[in-house]
């Protein structure tokens, strides 16, 4: 008889065993257990550590199998091993190789193991090398200290080019460094945690075509991943940094296509900085991240050179695009607090961001900054103003647009855009299309350059908009309870404003006296609804009397069917008020005022409208625009 699956000799208790039928049944056996993986045990290795294995495993790989077993034990190599890239390591629980001092382990086979097992002991001062296959490599499996451990797994991972995962939290002491072509993953969000707040950082990236993904770092010192060397397409997604310095610096020379997407960073300093040794570097992206700064500025582009224009030799093409920022109130420092703050950097479009809170301005700009678009953001809870532009020698104009500024608590301190004034010289800006709410100033525009603010909205402001010495305010803004509608001091020029609602003044002049005024070119408003009696005269003051007043001037007055339409070209020098050119319509029981009086009167420092109603009438209401000089002075 034999047996059902191997085919082996078996006797009744009647037969006689043959011996050579027996040997041939160990033969099988044999065989059997060489095919599944010929283990180094059977040719004389130690799992004691004590005598070397070396010549039981170089036995072992010479056998006819692919597959070499490594059972439970530590087996000493006392001379170098290269394991063929046929051949497969199969270690057991609490199976490892220790190459002893100078001597190396060469491993270009595949491995298979437990991720929790110690697999390459190299205490004694052997190393580990070679081209070893797998899915992944693990941190334990090169030793159960956490900071030499990782760092050996990240030599091998570099070498290897084979991803390594973090599947269980590990301290270190030291920084990580990672080379070129290392792959990070950690499903789960595994934590490295640094415990030597002394070092240099917990995570250096040294060289090129590096991933770190889903891993959560918590840092104590002054910086949690950083860049050294010329680091070129790395990417950091979905890793989580908390962190008592910066979240991510870079501040080496040449790096490209760095890519920072899908990331939570909570950092006591900088959330993101690009600092000035980030020299001749281009293409970063900062994509769907949440960064929170608790002293400094959430993300920061710091990079002062002497050279412009063509010559400009450092950072440029940084991408920053729907994320949600935060710059804490916890942090005094007069140079930092910003959501976003960019000196010198080239060509930044910034785009689809939210900050919920900045100490100082939301945005920052200065330096010989060029090529700048910030539009379509949200800035909510700004404590100090929405947007400071500073100029410099070499700076270009911005383009901030279609963006929302919005002042914590309504407060009405601060400013929502403030182009500061600058001996260097001033920057035509792009200001079109902002939504501001709740400063002191919508815009102070300083400085005798021109700003375009078309389409923009200010509302519960002190001042819708200020202009500076000489400055131009170009475009339509819209102005909502806002009692002054616009400031200025000498010389300076407001195309248009059009009010939603009642204003107190149209335009007042904070400048010297005895210098040029400032003048409004147009204005469109209304006057709060009045009612009037049975046959009966009624002026309407329509707004303040500046110094000069030189205008065509359009009203509609109107009450239920009952309708006036006049225009005239107004003037008034100061004493003389004309009106010529008159045009009117009328229909129901509104008419002009007064009979042989003029349309419009100086009524106490207002330029007043007359009618007559020849009925009551409630809710009569006055619309007015002209367009032309409005100079105060």
């Amino acid at each position: 008889m034999t047996t059902d699956n191997m085919g082996m000799k078996e006797w009744t208790n009647s037969e006689v065993v043959q011996p050579e039928a027996l040997s041939e049944n160990f033969r099988d056996i044999d065989k059997e257990f060489t095919q599944r993986g010929f283990n180094i045990q059977w040719k004389g290795a130690d799992p004691t550590g004590v005598r070397s294995s070396s010549e039981a495993l170089v036995a072992a790989l010479a056998e006819d199998t692919d597959t070499i077993l490594i059972p439970q034990g530590v087996y000493l190599l006392r001379t170098s091993v290269t394991i063929p890239a046929n051949k497969e390591l199969i270690f057991g629980h609490h199976a490892r190789l220790k190459p002893a001092l100078n001597r190396t382990i060469e491993i270009n086979g595949s491995i298979t193991a437990s991720p929790d097992d110690w697999l390459f002991d190299t205490t004694a001062g052997g190393t580990v090398s070679g081209n070893m296959k797998c899915a992944m490599l693990y941190p334990r499996w090169f030793g159960e200290d956490d900071t030499a451990a990782m760092q050996k797994a990240l030599g091998s991972a570099s070498s290897t080019k084979i991803p390594l995962q973090l599947n269980e939290n590990v301290t270190i002491t030291k920084t990580l460094t990672l080379g070129s072509g290392v792959k990070v993953l950690a499903f789960g969000n595994r934590k490295i945690t640094n415990t030597n707040a002394s070092i240099s950082g917990e995570v250096r990236i040294n060289d090129s075509d590096i991933d770190i993904d889903q891993v959560e770092l918590d840092g104590g010192s002054v910086q949690c991943v950083f860049f050294t060397g010329n680091p070129k397409r790395v990417r950091l997604a979905r890793i989580k940094i908390q962190t008592a310095g910066h979240g991510v610096q870079l501040n080496t020379a040449n790096a490209e296509n760095i890519v920072l997407i899908d990331s939570d960073i909570a950092a006591n300093q900088y959330g993101v900085l690009i600092n000035s040794g980030a020299k001749t570097g281009k293409n970063m992206k900062i994509l769907f991240n949440n960064i929170y700064s608790r002293t400094a500025d959430a993300i920061e582009l710091n990079t002062p050179t002497a050279n412009a224009g063509l010559q400009y030799d450092n950072f440029k093409q940084v991408f920053i695009i729907g994320n949600r920022l935060c710059a804490d109130e916890q942090g005094s420092s007069s140079s930092s607090g910003f959501a976003i703050g960019i000196a010198n950097t080239h060509d930044v479009i910034m785009t689809g961001n939210i900050s919920e809170k900045s100490r100082l301005e939301a945005v920052h700009i200065e330096g010989n900054q060029e090529n700048i678009i910030i539009t379509g953001n949200v800035f909510n809870d700004c404590i100090g103003d929405g947007a400071r532009i500073q100029n410099s020698s070499w700076a270009r104009p911005p383009l901030v647009t279609n963006n929302i500024f919005i002042q914590q608590n309504m407060s009405q301190n601060g400013n929502g855009i403030h182009r500061l004034y600058d001996p260097k010289g001033h920057l035509e800006c792009n200001f079109a299309n902002n939504y501001i709410r709740g400063f002191n100033k919508g815009y102070w525009i300083d400085g005798s350059s021109s700003c375009n603010v078309q389409g923009s909205f200010v509302e519960d402001c002190k001042v819708g908009v200020y202009a500076g010495v000489s400055g131009k305010v170009h475009g339509s803004l819209f102005v909502k309870n806002c009692p002054t509608l616009a400031s200025a001091q000498s010389g300076a020029l407001i195309e248009r404003i059009v009010s939603l609602s009642v204003p107190t003044n149209v335009l007042t002049y904070s400048g010297t006296s005895g210098y040029l005024g400032a003048t409004l070119q147009s204005l469109t408003a209304f006057t709060a609804p009045i009612s009037t009696s049975i046959n009966s005269f009624k002026q309407i003051d329509l707004f303040p009397m500046p110094s000069l007043l030189s205008v065509k001037l359009t009203c509609r007055v109107r009450s239920g069917g009952s309708k006036l339409m006049l225009t005239a070209d107004v003037s008034w020098d100061g004493s003389q008020l004309n009106v010529a050119n008159l045009l009117v319509r009328q229909a129901g029981s509104i008419l002009i005022g007064y009979a042989g009086e003029p349309p419009f009167v100086h009524n106490n420092g207002q330029l007043a409208l007359n009618i007559y109603t020849v009925r009551s009438l409630s809710q009569v209401m006055t619309n007015y625009d002209f367009t032309g000089t409005y100079y105060v002075d």
